[in-house]
């Protein structure tokens, strides 16, 4: 009986997953009325579509996302396998330390840090990203330094100014940086020129180096390279990884952190 309820279930998901790409964008409320079951079982049935890296969740909805070098707005992007992206952000904050200087970048997975720096003292925390150091302005023991430049709308970031300007002197303990892309042949790569410049200027500022990218971004190429695997320290994902390819990135001596999962 448990056999022929999974599978109407997982034919619901694929018929509603085959609307999502047809229409692009769909509610909860349309969904329920085409498939004549409650708002809840439609909200489990995206959510575990969002869990697969298959749609992204929206406020109401879903919106459907093909596998290229688009960006999606910021909002959009903490919701793309977040459960993904949190417990990778825990694993990474285990590595701040007390008093040190840390780089948050852009993306979406660094962002899920701050949470888990409530308990860390004296540290200060460089970001690009407004809405981090939004977040980060809760935590009363941590100091923030915003990057200048210009802002780009769709990742809520600063670009266009070198770190220079407001840290002339003095590193980076670690910086903890996102990616669209990893490849063995590419490294890593990124969709923006803006974002790459601002990426790469952290990574020459910071004694270590983590990449934060959660199991859909592996095989994965963009526009353009931001770092060879020579340049990283670490690289932290889920479990949902390639272990070839992390066995290949083992053997040129980078270290490879894989989290479980709890849904």
């Amino acid at each position: 009986m448990k056999e022929i309820e999974s599978a109407f279930v997982e034919e619901r998901r694929n018929r509603i997953l085959s609307i999502i790409r047809e229409k692009r964008r769909i509610t909860v409320k349309e969904l329920g009325r085409l498939f004549t079951i409650s708002d809840v079982t439609i909200r489990q049935d995206l959510n575990a579509l969002s869990s697969a890296g298959l749609i992204v969740r929206t406020h109401g909805g879903a919106l459907y996302m093909e596998n290229n070098s688009e960006e999606l707005p910021f909002p959009l992007r903490r919701q793309k396998k977040k459960k993904e992206k949190e417990t990778i952000a825990e694993a990474a904050a285990e590595f701040v330390k007390d008093g040190e200087v840390i780089y948050l970048d852009s993306s979406s997975t660094a962002s899920f840090m701050v949470p888990y720096l409530a308990e860390k003292h004296e540290i200060t925390v460089i970001t690009n990203n407004i809405e981090t150091a939004y977040q980060l302005s809760k935590l009363p023991q941590v100091s923030i330094i915003l990057s200048g430049g210009m802002v780009r709308k769709e990742t809520f970031s600063l670009v266009d100014a070198p770190l220079s300007c407001i840290l002339p002197e003095g590193n980076i303990s670690k910086a903890f940086l996102g990616a669209w892309g990893l490849s063995l042949k590419e490294g890593l790569t990124d969709v923006n020129l803006k974002e790459i410049a601002v990426k790469r200027d952290a990574l020459l500022r910071a004694k270590r180096v983590f990449v934060l990218v959660d199991s859909t971004k592996w095989g994965r190429v963009s526009f353009k390279n931001f770092a060879g695997f020579n340049e990283v320290d670490i690289i932290i994902t889920d479990a949902g990884a390639p272990v070839d390819t992390i066995r290949a990135l083992t053997n040129r001596g980078v270290k490879v952190i894989t989290v479980k999962v709890q849904h």
